[in-house]
């Protein structure tokens, strides 16, 4: 079974994304290594809609960084994106690509292409 996770282009989403795929304390170490995270890429938002990383994010960027290095290549999307968080000191809400009049369309538009990337993958 596939699991999808849709998350937000910040430390938190990640950090919550590798909770599952990785396991963790409070889920006494169980794995979903089949969990896939569907969420929003900085890539994908206009830079105006990016929004400035706290003290906070950037702690947590660093601390992400510094798991997923010991993390293998199945983890190369979620290492390039902290990347592009650190490279524009910026995360991206999946509110940044609802905007327009057909908004649920093109957020479900969104979901879709990246579910069918799980599935080809």
């Amino acid at each position: 079974m596939v699991i999808l996770l849709r998350t937000d282009s910040d430390p938190h989403g990640i950090g919550i994304f590798l909770c599952y795929h990785q396991g963790s304390i409070s889920n006494h170490f169980r794995t979903l290594p089949n969990c896939h995270r569907v969420g929003i890429s900085i890539k994908d938002v206009n830079r105006q809609a990016l929004i400035p990383l706290s003290a906070l994010d950037g702690n947590r960027l660093e601390a992400l960084d510094e798991e997923l290095s010991t993390i293998g290549a199945e983890l190369r999307d979620t290492r390039n994106e902290l990347s592009l968080m650190k490279k524009y000191s910026s995360k991206a809400e999946i509110e940044a690509l609802v905007f327009g009049p057909n908004q649920a369309d093109d957020l479900a538009a969104y979901i879709l292409c990246h579910i069918a990337r799980v599935k080809e993958g």
